[in-house]
């Protein structure tokens, strides 16, 4: 994999699922998760086949596109909410800073982190926000129990993938980062979640 062709498969859903979006065949919850988890799950990948320096080069090229774009409806797949946030721009750099930090030595470590806000984040939110009943609020932020729970047993599968062992801190990891999630509003979730989960799977495994 090369970075133009890492380029075009982190263009590939974000386009299919705008498409899908403008006629209406997908909701936009639907359309921000799924390119939400595409985009995790190309930069998971990346690691094997792509350089660090790629990874930052292609997500500070989006970081931008992505910024400019919120003065048009180019990107309104993943960027129309009714919540004030800067999720869209904070994902690609949430991974920029996570592939300085922790690239290209302990790329499990980044892959982990990743996935945490990738996956287990975005699975969260649909779910959450689709069927969560018991909502808090966090500086006007909702947050459901049932996204948290889906939040914990997401990092939990996550981890035990990465960790195939029944050790108490595959069950701790993922109930801390849980808790970091639950308070992260604004978006900042996929700014902090890649980085601080990245660190704490370096820290303890």
């Amino acid at each position: 994999m090369n970075i133009a062709f890492f380029i075009i498969l982190s263009s590939i859903l974000l386009v299919l699922v705008e498409v899908l979006k403008r006629k209406s065949v997908i909701s936009n919850d639907l359309s921000r998760r799924l390119a939400h988890i595409w985009a995790g799950a190309i930069n998971i990948v990346a690691p094997l086949f792509v350089s660090h320096v790629a990874i930052i080069i292609v997500n500070v090229l989006f970081a931008g596109l992505l910024l400019v774009g919120r003065n048009t409806d180019y990107f309104s797949s993943i960027q129309t909410t009714h919540r004030k946030t800067y999720g869209d721009v904070y994902f690609p750099l949430g991974i920029i800073v996570a592939a300085v930090v922790l690239l290209p030595d302990n790329v499990t470590a980044f892959q982990y982190g990743v996935a945490i806000m990738g996956i287990s984040d975005a699975l969260a939110g649909f779910v959450g926000e689709r069927w969560g009943r018991k909502a808090v609020s966090i500086f006007n932020n909702p947050k459901t129990l049932l996204g948290a729970l889906v939040f914990y047993v997401s990092s939990l599968v996550i981890t035990f993938i990465l960790v195939p062992q029944f050790l108490p801190v595959v069950f701790i990891l993922p109930l801390i980062l849980t808790i970091v999630e639950f308070f992260l509003v604004f978006g900042l979730d996929n700014l902090i979640l890649p980085i601080v989960a990245g660190l704490l799977f370096f820290n303890f495994f």
